[in-house]
């Protein structure tokens, strides 16, 4: 992966409404809206990594609405290339997320309506990224991915809970598979630490597996080396939206850019650090601003 600079990035797009909620009069709760944003897996990734240097495709659906014209133009602006966002009758996915609790209603919407295209060729690219997705898309997609490139999975609840086995056989042929803790629980219905559902998840077959636990760090195992536990770098949080995807664009780039495990785990957790700083998905660091950052940390091999 060290020359790797070609990607695509599958998965969610969505407009983020994010509330302050006021007070609460009988029935009804009252709020102000903080910030109104894209947002969104797919597009949150696509864009830190494009932040971080890489060249970056991403497959995507969005509805034709003026939400999913804020996507799109948004997407092009940073040059990412959108030749594989479908654009649907249906409303653009958004969602509703409390800023004091950090909880999330999401719509899925137009998301649902992805669909393998012509001409996406796999090997056209150094690695590919599998976000959050329709389980029917996911069954399409492992069906479809026979390919030998790196593949790098984060999966949504809806994988875990909805095409189980998919998931499964993608885990076992992927590079990097990242899970946070309470997915990681979920899949493996269990309540065991973060270390110990990684080493679950490596058992599966993937090179490496990656729990994450928002402020208490995060946990890699490899199938060939020590275990390399991830502290949080210090930051000023105000919001942790998106601050998993942060982290999974700074690990994809630092691998991709040749770092080792360690330092690429370094540059996800500086990623997200900066996120964790700014309201909504928003916040991505460059690859030298990252670097930067990284040195704050400190890697324990155990």
């Amino acid at each position: 992966m060290a020359d790797s600079k070609k990607c695509v990035v599958v998965g969610g797009c969505t407009v983020d409404f994010l509330v302050r909620p006021l007070n609460a009069l009988g029935d009804k709760t009252y709020a102000e809206i903080l910030q109104v944003c894209p947002g969104g897996g797919g597009r949150n990734v696509a864009l830190g990594l494009r932040k971080m240097g890489l060249d970056v495709t991403i497959l995507a659906s969005v509805g034709n609405d003026a939400f999913g014209d804020m996507i799109v133009d948004e997407l092009r602006k940073a040059n990412v290339h959108t030749r594989f966002v479908q654009r649907v009758s249906a409303l653009t996915g958004f969602s509703l997320i409390d800023s004091s609790t950090g909880r999330i209603i999401s719509v899925r919407g137009a998301n649902q309506s992805l669909h393998l295209p012509a001409g996406l060729e796999y090997e056209a690219y150094d690695a590919v990224y599998l976000g959050s997705v329709p389980p029917e898309f996911q069954r399409a997609f492992c069906k479809d991915f026979r390919c030998e490139k790196p593949l790098f999975i984060n999966p949504g609840p809806q994988q875990i809970l909805g095409a189980k086995e998919d998931l499964l056989e993608l885990i076992r042929r992927a590079w990097i598979v990242q899970m946070n803790l309470k997915e990681a629980r979920l899949f493996f219905a269990c309540e065991e630490s973060a270390r110990e559902v990684a080493d679950k998840l490596v058992a599966l077959g993937p090179y490496c597996a990656v729990v994450t636990q928002g402020s208490q760090g995060a946990w890699a195992v490899t199938e060939d080396h020590d275990p390399i536990y991830q502290p949080p770098l210090p930051a000023n949080s105000i919001d942790p939206t998106a601050c998993g995807d942060a982290f999974a664009a700074g690990l994809f780039a630092g691998l991709a850019k040749g770092l080792p495990l360690d330092q690429a785990l370094a540059i996800g957790a500086a990623n997200a650090a900066s996120v964790a700083e700014h309201y909504g998905a928003a916040g991505f660091l460059s690859f030298d601003e990252a670097m930067h950052r990284a040195d704050l940390s400190v890697v324990e091999v155990l």
